[in-house]
Formats: C-alpha cells, structure tokens, sequence
C-alpha cells in the first residue's frame, strides 16, 4: 500500500452556501450526488424531498426547483438541458427540464435506484439499481425501459469507457464488476483487496485504470483492460464520490468522516495522493466543473450516534464550494 504522506493544505474557499445566508435551505431534507450541468451552468444537489440547484453565473440558490422522493442522482443529459432524476422511495426515474423541473417522462425502475450514467455506446442512462443487483437501462428520447442487466450484489456507482464496456463497484462484495454492452454479460469480477465498501468510482479513459474508494479509507486503482490491480492508496474514511479531471489526469475524492477532499493523481507511472484539502464535515460527494475548477461539497451533521445519510440536524446542511486549481 502506497504510504507517502501527501501535501497537506488549506481549501481556497470560494463560498459556503449555509443555512445562516440561505433561508429554507434545511427544507430539502437529506442529500446525495451533486453534479455539474455545463449547458445550463447549474449545479444540482439531489436531496430527500427535492432537487436542489446553484446557477454558476450568479451562485444564486433554488433551493427546491422540483419535487423528489429521496433523490440520488440528477444526471444532466446530453444534448439539452433535461436531466434524469433518481427516486430512491418511489423506485423511479423522472426526465425533467432542467431550468423549469417540468417532467416529461417517469420511467419505473429496480429497487431502490442510486447512481446513474450516460453510455455513449448505447445511448441509454444507465441505472444501478442497488437492492436488485442490476442495471436499468433508459431510451432518454423515448423516456423507457428498454433492458436490464443482472449484476447481483448491492450496486453503488458506475463509469462507462463510452466504447462498450462499464465497470460498477459492488459495494456489499467488495469487488468491482466489468460489463460488455454489446452483450449484456458481466466479463469479469474483481477482488478489491483491502476495499471495504467501495461508493465511489472514476475512470481515466487513456489508462484504463479505474479509482474505486472505499469506506475504510482506501482507493483503489484497478487496470480494467488487463483485470489487474495498479496500485492501494490511502484517503480519507467515508467517501462517497470519485471524479475525474480530464485536464490534469486526476481525480477528486470528498470523505465525509475526515472532513477532506484527496486529490489523485493518475498521469504518472504510478498513481499517488497529491493534495489533501480540509472541507466540512459530511461532505461526502460532489460535483466539479472543469470550466472554473470549483468543486462543490454538499455537506452537513447528523444528531450524535445518527447516520448522515439519514438524518440531518437542522441548520448544518450547506454546499461548501473551493477552487481546486
């Protein structure tokens, strides 16, 4: 396991959206992913009884533009400025405007719908559905099930090569699942050894290599192209999200239980920890846009002994936002 102490350093904040300068912030309940629409220059933040958004022109806040039902991703789609909408409670997905939170379609879904992505090779959403172990596929035209895939195991999140194959962390198995999309067919499953509860995932498409980060504060990094591990880094504990920067090769991972956001980087002939920053704790996920080099970290506590991820205490939710150049 890779141990060299990485550089330390204090976050460039660029502004803390909190419930003391936002009213009615608190009013969304829960939150999980955070992404970035480059089309409609919005971040949104999927919470648990709406969707939230930030215009990235004005940071002005909308703090409940559409209703949700425990929402887990709002993934903007390609092509317009719809999004797909995952509803953990109601098992569904909604495609809706992303400016006006009109819905024009609700598609019904495996249990409990998590993570989702854009397969360039299909051109469908993917949708993990996380307690039947299988992959949704969506027709975001059409606003349809058009096929699923039987994983098995408790999906978390995904990343598509956009040239046929996904790679999906199996969160209760420790392992990371490879898939053909011409085929349907998982090709090969992978031990992440001293992985507990990998969330997250980022791909560097020129490397192959895949970034799974674990619960117990490890990241991993797999070969995908020759099923072989590269590298077994330390982050910090209870990450939830892993983005990749295609400018610079790296990749970013907020922990919510240390309160950091790692950086990776993968352009060298070994992967290594880079950068630490300090963020808020909570802040599990987030957004990045590669425009600014904001990233975005949804962040708050929960009542002592609670789990985050269900309950919140009132007043501490916020979006901390660093620039990460």
């Amino acid at each position: 396991m890779a141990t060299a102490e990485p550089t330390k350093v204090q976050p460039k904040i660029v502004a803390d959206i909190n419930a003391r300068n936002t009213p009615g912030l608190d009013d969304g309940g829960l939150w999980d992913y955070a992404s970035v629409d480059s089309v409609t220059r919005r971040v949104y933040v999927a919470r648990g009884v709406s969707v939230m958004a930030i215009d990235l022109s004005s940071m002005r806040v909308t703090n409940a533009f559409m209703p949700a039902q425990h929402a887990h991703a709002v993934l903007p789609l390609p092509g317009g400025q719809e999004i797909l909408i995952t509803n953990g409670d109601s098992n569904t997905a909604v495609i809706a405007d992303g400016i006006t939170g009109k819905v024009r379609a609700t598609i019904h879904t495996g249990a409990k719908p998590d993570a989702a992505l854009f397969d360039k090779f299909t051109g469908d959403v993917l949708v993990m559905a996380a307690d039947d172990g299988r992959i949704d596929m969506i027709n975001p035209q059409s606003g349809t099930l058009v096929g699923s895939i039987n994983i098995g195991g408790g999906l978390e999140a995904a990343v598509s090569d956009g040239a046929g194959h996904v790679a999906v962390n199996i969160e209760d198995q420790n392992a990371l699942a490879l898939v053909d999309m011409a085929s349907h067919k998982v090709t090969a499953r992978i031990a992440l050894n001293d992985c507990e509860g990998p969330t997250g995932i980022a791909l560097d498409p020129r490397k192959s290599w895949v970034v799974s980060v674990c619960a117990n504060g490890v990241a991993k990094v797999t070969d995908i192209a020759h099923g072989k591990a590269v590298a077994t880094l330390q982050i910090g504990k209870g990450p939830d999200a892993a983005i990749f920067n295609a400018a610079n090769e790296h990749v970013l991972v907020p922990s919510g239980k240390d309160a950091t956001l790692s950086e990776i980087a993968l352009d060298g002939a070994s992967p290594s920890v880079v950068r630490v920053m300090g963020t808020r704790p909570g802040a599990r996920t987030a957004a990045f846009d590669p425009k600014t080099g904001y990233a975005f970290l949804p962040y708050g506590n929960a009542p002592k002994g609670e789990d985050k991820k269900r309950h919140l205490t009132p007043g501490s939710f916020g979006v901390l936002i660093i620039q990460t150049r």
